[in-house]
C-alpha cells in the first residue's frame, strides 16, 4: 500500500514538473523554485548567428531574418550576433519573467576592405541628401511636422509646431528629420540627440516628445543623417571618418565605424 502511494505520489509530482514546463516554466535552484521564463529575438537586415552567453542558438537567413531563445529563466544576458566579414552586434540584456524582449531593427554592416568603398559611398549619400537644418529663419507653419517646424535661431533650436514656439536644445550645430517623419535629431560639437515625435509600436517604446541622448563623441560632429532607416543614424567625424549608430541604447549602443 505504501509503495502504491509513493507511486502515486512521485507520479502527481511528476505530472505537475511536467505542466509548470508545458505553461512556461523552469526551475531556479538559487530561490529554490520555479519561476516563469521569458525570451530574447532579434531581427537583422542579413544571415547571422545568435549567440547568447557565448552559447549558439540559432541563425538568421536573407529570407527569414529573425532569430531568438525561450524559455530564459529571469536574469542577466551577453547577446551578440556574428557574421564574417561583418560588424558585430552586442547587447547586455535582461530577461524578465514572461518577457519578450525583442531587437527588431538590427544593422550589421560588411567591414570587408572590398566592401568598404561602397559603404562609404552610401554613406556619403546619406549625409548630402538629408534635408538638414542650419540657421533657417523662423516660421509658424501648420501642424504637419516637417523640418521646417523646426527652427534653429543662433544655436538654439526651437519647436514651431505651435504659435509661440518652443526651445527644444541649446547649442545645437544641425538637425534633420528621419524619413517617415516620426522623429528627429539634432548634434550639437560632441553629442547627438533624438526627439521622438510620435508614439512607436516596437521596441524599445517610445512616447511623443521623448528624448534621449543617443552618444558623445570626443571629436567634433561635422554632419548627421539617418541611415537606411528610421533607427540608424550616420556621422561625420571629419578625419575619424563615418560612424553608424543605433538609437535603441537598450544593453549598450552599439557604434559601427567605415
Amino acid at each position: 500500500m505504501r509503495k502504491n502511494c509513493r507511486a502515486v505520489a512521485a507520479f502527481g509530482l511528476a505530472s505537475w514538473v511536467v505542466v509548470k514546463y508545458a505553461q512556461g516554466y523552469v526551475f531556479d535552484w538559487s530561490s529554490n523554485g520555479f519561476v516563469r521564463t521569458g525570451a530574447i529575438a532579434v531581427t537583422v537586415n542579413t544571415s547571422a548567428s545568435l549567440f547568447i552567453n557565448d552559447t549558439k542558438t540559432g541563425d538568421t537567413s536573407f529570407l527569414g531574418n529573425r532569430a531568438g531563445s525561450d524559455r530564459l529563466a529571469p536574469g542577466i544576458y551577453a547577446v551578440r550576433l556574428v557574421r564574417n566579414g561583418y560588424s558585430v552586434w552586442r547587447k547586455t540584456v535582461e530577461v524578465r519573467e514572461g518577457m519578450l524582449t525583442d531587437f527588431p531593427t538590427v544593422l550589421l554592416l560588411p567591414t570587408d576592405e572590398q566592401l568598404l568603398g561602397t559603404l562609404k559611398s552610401e554613406a556619403s549619400v546619406s549625409l548630402a541628401q538629408a534635408r538638414t537644418l542650419k540657421n533657417a529663419p523662423p516660421k509658424i507653419l501648420p501642424q504637419e511636422v516637417r523640418v521646417d517646424d523646426f527652427v534653429l535661431r543662433g544655436t538654439q533650436l526651437l519647436d514651431m509646431r505651435t504659435a509661440s514656439g518652443s526651445l527644444v536644445a541649446e547649442g545645437v550645430l544641425g538637425m534633420t528629420v528621419a524619413k517617415n517623419t516620426s522623429r528627429i535629431l539634432w548634434w550639437t560639437r560632441n553629442e547627438l540627440w533624438v526627439l521622438w515625435l510620435r508614439n512607436t509600436d516596437y521596441q524599445p517604446f517610445r512616447v511623443e516628445d521623448e528624448r534621449q541622448a543617443i552618444t558623445r563623441f570626443s571629436v567634433p560632429i561635422l554632419r548627421a543623417a539617418w541611415f537606411r532607416d528610421n533607427d540608424h543614424i550616420v556621422v561625420d567625424l571629419g578625419n575619424s571618418g563615418y560612424r553608424v549608430i543605433e538609437t535603441d541604447a537598450r544593453g549598450g549602443t552599439n557604434i559601427i565605424k567605415i
